[in-house]
């Protein structure tokens, strides 16, 4: 695909188009990560066989987008937010020069954990010294050092550390495969949708949707176990009802592994295409297991971080079935709380193999806790492969 660049009389610049900077403009207008990656990437496609856009046509082109896609006030803070902006621009190694942008600056720093809130200050404070300063040009170097140097002092160490950690691996262009399981109803989905976010992960993955196309394709009286519930499969073995309690876990279990053994082949599917592709990946589902792990494809370049979801007292998990705020149609959760007890023992039996297998397990009662947990986990999964040290995450400062 040509590479288009975008021109801006004054001051006199000729920037390539990047998805990621009208991204973070439209999500300053108030759409999500999802929405404005879409109308970026649609706008990109548009002009992609011109050799160069000057930014007031390719301005109007994203208002006749927005104002045929979206509701008249996105519009309007999206011309805000460009008048308020100063420009300041930043030169990258090979010599290209691109707009700051805070947005984009606020989401490198929420991607390692930090709050929003703390972000939008230290992005705001940090951009207005340098334009204090006079400045019209930054280099992407400095501005890193600065940055590092803004959360060390607004923060902590620990949390600069993970951002060199962060910017070390997005430098690197490596994939990341992060793996979520967890029992049905204990919020995998919904913080799969906020990593994503955060991280700018577009490509995400339901092993409850990989069930789905199996079931087109495998009709019941081909595989049994594989149209019923991860909770309740062990009704595809049996004739009867168990005995005893021993023998329900056990018939549990049984049913639970013939399940996943069928969704390990679309799973491993789905990871071999990111990895052919070089892209990252989240795959969540209460299918996503050690056994699962132990299946999946090995790649030097790419960093498997699997994590365990779980609601650790019964009540809670109970209550949060039960109100699940509209993510679940009402008749499934019904379904959920008639089972529950079949829920809480495989939840039992998923935290008992992530123990024995060393796998982290996040108590995701308080959704908000669990996100910032699973992403120091990621950010210490990629540790030993990535430095800390601003120096060479950056290279050496710009002398002053």
């Amino acid at each position: 695909m040509t590479q288009t660049f975008v021109v801006n009389q004054k001051p006199a610049t000729r920037t390539p188009y990047l998805r990621g900077i009208l991204t973070r403009s439209l999500q300053n207008a108030g759409l999500p990560f999802e929405k404005a990656y879409r109308l970026a990437s649609q706008l990109r496609d548009d002009i992609a066989d011109q050799r160069e856009i000057s930014t007031q046509e390719l301005r109007e082109r994203v208002i006749r987008k927005l104002e045929a896609q979206y509701d008249a006030s996105v519009c309007q803070r999206y011309l805000a937010n460009r008048e308020e902006e100063k420009l300041l621009l930043i030169r990258h190694p090979d010599q290209q020069l691109t707009p700051f942008s805070r947005g984009l600056h606020q989401r490198a720093l929420v991607a390692v954990g930090i709050t929003a809130h703390q972000a939008r200050s230290i992005t705001s404070r940090l951009y207005h010294r340098l334009l204090t300063q006079g400045l019209k040009e930054i280099s992407s170097r400095q501005l890193g050092h600065l940055t590092y140097q803004a959360i060390c002092s607004d923060l902590n160490k620990s949390t600069a550390r993970r951002y060199l950690i962060w910017t070390a691996f997005r430098h690197s262009e490596r994939p990341l495969i992060i793996l979520i399981g967890g029992a049905p109803g204990c919020g995998k989905s919904t913080i799969s949708v906020e990593l994503a976010n955060r991280m700018e992960i577009i490509r995400t993955q339901s092993t409850d949707m990989l069930r789905e196309v199996m079931r087109m394709m495998m009709p019941l009286r081909l595989a049994p176990v594989l149209h019923e519930s991860s909770f309740n499969a062990w009704k595809a073995l049996s004739d009867g009802t168990p005995s005893t309690s021993s023998e329900k876990i056990r018939l549990l279990a049984n049913g639970y592994h013939a399940q996943a053994d069928l969704l390990s082949v679309p799973c491993e599917a789905v990871v071999r295409r990111a990895l052919r592709e070089n892209i990252s990946l989240i795959l969540e589902g209460v299918h996503v297991s050690s056994t699962l792990l132990d299946r999946l494809p090995t790649d030097e370049s790419a960093i498997l971080v699997p994590m365990m979801l779980a609601v650790m007292n019964a009540e809670d998990l109970r209550n949060r079935i039960h109100r699940r705020d509209g993510l679940v149609p009402r008749t499934q959760a019904e379904r959920y709380l008639r089972h529950f007890d079949d829920i809480w023992q495989l939840q039992s039996l998923l935290l008992d193999d992530a123990d024995k297998q060393g796998i982290p397990i996040i108590n995701s009662t308080d959704t908000a806790a669990a996100v910032q947990e699973a992403i120091h986990i990621i950010i210490e999964a990629l540790s030993p492969e990535f430095s800390a040290d601003a120096n060479t995450v950056f290279g050496p400062p710009d002398a002053s």
